[in-house]
């Protein structure tokens, strides 16, 4: 008897280990070609391994919205993992210890981690970030930059929520080079201006910013802590075209985080001075083999960083 009950349990491990694995990926606004890119990564593994990416589709980078959706999802599927891209820290803990209460799924966080405090208040163990240190992205956008500018200038911040730690790492690491090593750069006293990562919003803050500096014959550099302003190539180019004098000048300058496809047409028509790029596809492609070696009981790394890209016009 005791054989045959070692036996049937051997073949129900067998059965769950040959099953594929639901792997779902929560990230922000999927309309961004970031995002599109984070989602390509996510597949072409889940398809080199014969398991399923389940990659929510947003419209907007909404941390209520993303518990929604995460909720809705688990009714319909077995989820063997979670990839998460954390919008705002504190809620988002909170609400996971409630939702993954009793289930052993492993959780992972890319582009956006966590506060280890928040995490540590509320019981979650996420076992791995993957993406970009987000504290060397600002800080290598910066010190590119200064290469690049000696003039003296006003910077414009452009976020996206204030309360996004990944994105306040990225102002962190910029304006720590930028206070060490330059002199003749000040801040706009009403910036830094947070777009809630909205295309739209990000896009009319950069013309208004450009418009008023303009006004009062102001240098100005807008740094672009994501690259939600370009977004939308047509509509970036309408809007920015009408300055390019003064781009040409270097009366005014455009900055960014990211290097989609678009990002870079756009620096190469003069639209833009420099911008500096995650791997939103390798992001993908390593969160979704993280998670299956989480559930193969493997160790994984707590930080896998992926590298940074430098573009500048014509050279990328």
């Amino acid at each position: 008897m005791k054989l045959i009950t070692i036996f049937l349990l051997l073949i129900t491990m067998s059965s769950t280990l040959a099953t594929n694995k639901n792997l779902l990926f929560l990230t922000k606004d999927t309309h961004l070609d970031f995002f599109k890119d984070v989602k390509s990564g996510c597949k072409s593994e889940a398809l080199k391994t014969k398991n399923n990416c389940i990659f929510i589709q947003m419209s907007e980078g909404n941390p209520r919205l993303q518990i929604r959706k995460l909720k809705s999802a688990m009714k319909k599927n077995r989820i063997d993992g979670v990839a998460l891209a954390v919008i705002k820290s504190d809620f988002t803990s909170l609400e996971l210890k409630r939702v993954l209460r009793n289930k052993k799924i492993p959780l992972v966080t890319l582009d956006a981690d966590f506060n280890k405090k928040d995490l540590a208040r509320n019981g979650i163990k996420r076992s791995s970030y993957i993406g970009t240190n987000n504290y060397d992205l600002g800080k290598t956008m910066a010190q590119t930059l200064l290469k690049e500018h000696k003039a003296d200038a006003h910077i414009c911040i452009i976020s996206g929520h204030s309360y996004s730690d990944n994105l306040n790492q990225r102002i962190k690491g910029f304006k720590d080079v930028i206070s060490k090593k330059s002199k003749n750069l000040k801040y706009l006293k009403r910036c830094p201006l947070y777009s809630l990562e909205k295309p739209v919003t990000a896009l009319s803050q950069t013309v208004h910013i450009i418009k008023d500096s303009i006004s009062v014959e102001q240098n100005i550099i807008v740094a672009m802590m994501g690259g939600w302003a370009q977004d939308d190539l047509s509509k970036y180019k309408s809007e920015l075209s009408k300055f390019k004098k003064y781009f040409d000048k270097n009366k005014v300058k455009i900055i960014s985080i990211d290097t989609t496809p678009s990002q870079i047409k756009l620096l190469n028509m003069g639209l833009g001075h420099l911008n500096v790029g995650q791997s939103p596809k390798e992001i993908g492609r390593t969160a979704f083999k993280t998670l299956l070696k989480l559930i193969n009981g493997e160790k994984v790394e707590e930080y896998i960083y992926t590298p940074i890209r430098v573009c500048l016009p014509g050279k990328c």
